[in-house]
């Protein structure tokens, strides 16, 4: 049974649209992650920016009228304060960067911590650096989570246990659940599979050195998007040239169908004249017939009713 050209172009349109369709899919999982980690970045920069970007100012606008020695005391208050996570702007201050001149630049590599780095960097710095309160070293945890947070989506307690230093899970658990109520994760922890599943985290300060990095992995993601953007002007240009053939064939079909229909009329007048001109002409011969029969009968009669009498 031949298929109807709308049809056929119906059938094929949908085809490629699922294989455009296919493209897009394979596109959106290879970027999942990168997508992820920027839709939580934003959503959560967005919200703290919102929530705790005024403590931060309020530290900036102290900081901007002291100097050496007296910064000491707002730094360790602004490490120990709820809500702030970023300290680039601090640290661009320059009564702030004066610090690293000078005795107090435990300090001021200290606040670098705190915006870049993680709580084992601390560890492993301890004898260089000032002493932490507990307050600061739970917020130095919760900042090694964010950074955790931002490469993986499920993170195994065995890895938050070594990355945070802590002896059981019960304090593991505990940190966590500190962190997602300050706002610096949103997820949830899995006990069964002993490992927290992260839907967004807060962003943090980015170093310089890390800015390379940003631009590669940029760069990569222009490159899939330039090549995604070819592919699918190329099904789209196989979409055109399909149309344009199957509504050229269409367009022939039509015309065949139109000149059967004339045709087929054509012969159907036809008929109906000729049909019309053999009764017109059978008519008369069939008078004639009729009476010439009567003729004969009344003949007959005359001479049957002589030979009587």
């Amino acid at each position: 049974m031949r298929k109807k050209p709308g049809r056929v172009l119906a059938t094929s349109k949908v085809r490629i649209g699922r294989l455009v369709g296919r493209l897009v899919l394979s596109f959106c999982r290879t970027g999942r992650l990168l997508l992820i980690a920027c839709q939580s970045a934003g959503r959560m920069a967005s919200e703290q920016k919102c929530g705790h970007g005024s403590l931060l100012q309020q530290f900036v606008l102290l900081a901007k009228n002291l100097r050496g020695a007296p910064l000491i005391p707002l730094i360790n208050r602004m490490l120990e304060t709820p809500g702030v996570y970023t300290f680039g702007e601090f640290l661009d201050l320059p009564h702030v960067k004066e610090l690293s001149k000078g005795p107090n630049d435990g300090y001021s590599r200290l606040l670098e911590l705190f915006a870049y780095g993680v709580y084992h960097d601390y560890q492993a710095n301890k004898s260089t650096l000032p002493p932490l309160s507990e307050a600061q070293k739970n917020k130095l945890r919760h900042l090694t989570i964010a950074t955790l947070a931002a490469n993986t989506q499920y993170i195994p307690y065995s890895v938050l246990q070594t990355a945070l230093e802590v002896a059981s899970v019960r304090q593991l658990e505990d940190v966590l659940i500190e962190a997602v109520y300050s706002d610096v994760i949103k997820g949830k922890l899995d006990q069964c599979k002993q490992q927290l599943e992260v839907d967004a985290c807060i962003g943090r300060d980015m170093c310089s050195k890390d800015t390379g990095e940003l631009a590669q992995t940029l760069e990569s993601w222009c490159s899939a998007c330039d090549s995604m953007c070819c592919a699918i002007e190329s099904q789209v240009h196989k979409v055109r040239q399909s149309r344009d053939c199957l509504l050229l064939i269409q367009q022939q079909v039509h015309t065949e169908v139109c000149n059967i229909h004339k045709i087929m009329t054509a012969n159907a007048v036809l008929s109906i004249f000729q049909v019309e001109e053999m009764q017109n002409v059978s008519e008369p011969v069939r008078v004639r017939e009729e009476c010439t029969e009567n003729r004969l009968i009344r003949g007959t009669s005359k001479r049957a009713r002589g030979s009587y009498f």
